[in-house]
């Protein structure tokens, strides 16, 4: 007997694994890497298709499998209502501290499934009730010109963790812990 009808004694059940796979495979995450369009020289919302290359168009990093480059002097903005779970992200070096700045602002959550890494002039901005979770890995920067803005009111503060295992702020070989 050969091995397909040892698995499969009857055709329909190799019917409805097939219709399974059809129907879920696609879902499976797959890694890809996204780079901030043009339209974000202004800003743009993390989670608009229309705010990254490197998609289809109607799809954003979301997935810990997928990296995330925001090109110099872009602004990409996490909306409140808004969590975000994203691999690798990369700020590109800004060209000019007024015009040119490269910035993430967070206003909902930002859960990080691999390093946030900061190159040249930039900013991350955390707004009220924000959450940075470094999830015990490394955000870090060796920029000279890095903008770190904190806001908050008393009840609503930005907030910087680690979820699980300590993670570290890093700043030209300078770290500080966030502890679990």
């Amino acid at each position: 007997m050969n091995l397909a009808r040892r698995i499969f004694p009857k055709p329909q059940h190799f019917l409805v694994v097939a219709l399974l796979l059809i129907v879920f495979l696609p879902g499976i995450a797959q890694a890809t890497s996204f780079t901030s369009a043009s339209v974000c020289q202004s800003s743009c919302n993390w989670n608009s298709g229309s705010s990254w290359t490197g998609g289809d168009g109607t799809n954003w990093p979301s997935s810990s499998a997928d990296t995330a480059t925001i090109s110099a002097g872009n602004k990409v903005v996490i909306s409140s209502s808004v969590t975000i779970t994203s691999g690798a992200i990369s700020l590109t070096a800004g060209t000019s501290t007024v015009t040119g700045r490269t910035t993430l602002t967070v206003n909902g959550t930002l859960n990080l499934a691999s390093g946030l890494t900061m190159n040249g002039v930039h900013t991350l901005a955390m707004g009220p009730g924000s959450v940075l979770d470094l999830n015990g890995n490394t955000a870090s920067t060796t920029a000279t010109d890095g903008q770190y803005n904190f806001s908050g009111t008393s009840g609503s503060h930005a907030t910087i963790q680690s979820t699980g295992s300590a993670g570290q702020f890093m700043k030209t070989g300078t770290s500080q812990l966030i502890s679990t």
